[in-house]
């Protein structure tokens, strides 16, 4: 006869350990990082074997299980350099993986009934050993393989050294609370099927404790993805309002360098008879590159290419244009600007890339088919290009200030009923637009 509870705290101190682990390790660490984790662990051991197990219920078990969870989350925070909201999220995270583990062994020994009465010894005073061969195969199976799924769907998830971006934190104790409810309710219904044994009413208990536990990591993970999405709209946003001062500004000094230069050229002619015609055609070469821009019809679309101009020709860039008549005007100036000038931007990245010259050909395409405005854009690129969600990541190493120029074109053209297409063929980079072009009313 043993005191499984007794013994029991300190596998569960064990596994939330583990399962800590996983989902903390790419967190931001103090300072002399392995003596805090060494204290912390040993004050978390010796917590499990001391803590009294005064009485035998379920809301002394969940009191229990709750402070040596207290205990671990104090532990994380002693070791890792992260504000509370992220400790909490990872600690009721790895609470939630170790729970379900627990659940789903559960689970599995009483509906395949390998012991009697299932794992229900384990909160008792006293009970018969009912561990088996088969017991120890369920647990390092269910264990193990709920862990790895949780890693693999959640962990990974959590990138190294960066802000987990949680979101509210009232949704964060809203998960909290129902994993504290699933934990309490888990233990009444060990302790009364100790006395009232009914396998097909744990079954059904332990299933549902294991959805439970599953909503629980939906809940959490739906704060990331939240925060994150809405981070990212407020950053695209604060882009688009940049870009729309840029376009104004680079308008007024493109207009006034353009006046300048027609100047410049009238007065050249006094110099005709007193310098070299060679000197003076080189002068004005030099003063009129912005008027050797083609025009393409299109105001927007002519300062996104005067401002690539330089650019293109300080690194053997060609920059290719065709665009007709194209009536734009259904776009607002600024979404012009950052849709022309994000998709060249992209492409002057890649091309500056490539080691020979010859290939830093950049081809776009601009024109109307009925109701369809078409924006058709072609260049080289090496290397590997790897997308998430349509678009091509990001090659920059913090993505938090990179990769959004995509983003921004693809809200621009969804936003005018349009979208974008991208792919490669071979090591060419295809991008695509389709925008309908709406009636004009007619007076």
């Amino acid at each position: 006869m043993t005191d499984s509870l007794f013994w029991y705290k300190l596998v569960f101190m064990g596994e939330l350990l583990v399962a800590e682990g996983l989902f903390t390790w790419k967190l931001r660490r103090r300072r002399f990082f392995a003596p805090r984790l060494a204290a912390a662990l040993a004050v978390c051991a010796l917590a499990a074997f001391f803590f009294p197990v005064a009485a035998y219920n379920a809301a002394y078990a969940s009191l229990m299980f709750s402070s040596l969870f207290a205990v671990s989350l104090l532990g994380i925070k002693f070791c890792f350099r992260e504000p509370w909201k992220n400790v909490l999220f990872c600690a009721f995270l790895s609470y939630t993986v170790q729970h379900l583990a627990f659940v789903c062994y559960n689970l599995i020994v009483v509906a395949m009934n390998l012991v009697e009465a299932g794992a229900i010894g384990t909160y008792l005073e006293e009970a018969e050993s009912n561990y088996n061969v088969f017991t120890a195969l369920a647990y390092v199976f269910c264990y193990y393989i709920i862990y790895w799924l949780s890693y693999l769907f959640c962990g990974t998830r959590i990138e190294r050294h960066k802000d987990l971006s949680v979101g509210s934190s009232g949704l964060l104790l809203l998960s909290a609370a129902i994993l504290l409810v699933v934990v309490l309710f888990n233990a009444v219904v060990v302790y009364y099927s100790a006395a009232h044994y009914d396998r097909v009413h744990l079954i059904v208990s332990f299933l549902s404790g294991a959805v439970s536990c599953v909503l629980v990591l939906v809940i959490q993970f739906g704060l990331v993805d939240n925060n994150m999405l809405r981070r990212e709209m407020d950053t695209v946003q604060l882009l688009r309002h940049q870009e729309q001062e840029q376009y104004a500004l680079a308008k007024e000094n493109i207009d006034i360098i353009n006046v300048k230069c027609h100047d410049l050229k009238h007065k050249f002619a006094a110099f005709r008879g007193r310098l070299e015609e060679s000197e003076i055609n080189e002068m004005e070469n030099a003063v009129m590159i912005y008027d050797s821009i083609v025009k393409t019809g299109n105001e927007v679309l002519d300062v996104v290419l005067t401002e690539k101009s330089l650019t293109a020709g300080k690194n053997g860039i060609r920059l290719t244009v065709t665009a007709d008549d194209s009536d734009l005007s259904f776009m607002s100036r600024s979404d012009q600007y950052s849709l022309f000038g994000n998709i060249v931007d992209n492409a002057f990245e890649a091309v500056m890339k490539l080691p020979d010259e010859e290939m830093r050909v950049i081809s776009l395409d601009v024109h109307t088919t009925g109701k369809l405005l078409s924006v058709h854009l072609e260049n080289y690129f090496s290397g590997a290009i790897r997308f998430a969600g349509g678009l091509p990541e990001t090659t920059k190493s913090d993505k938090r200030f990179h990769g959004f120029g995509m983003k921004s074109v693809r809200m621009i053209a969804e936003k005018y009923g349009g979208n974008v297409t991208v792919r490669t063929d071979g090591g060419l980079f295809l991008l695509d637009i389709l925008v309908p072009v709406p009636a004009r009313d007619k007076d």
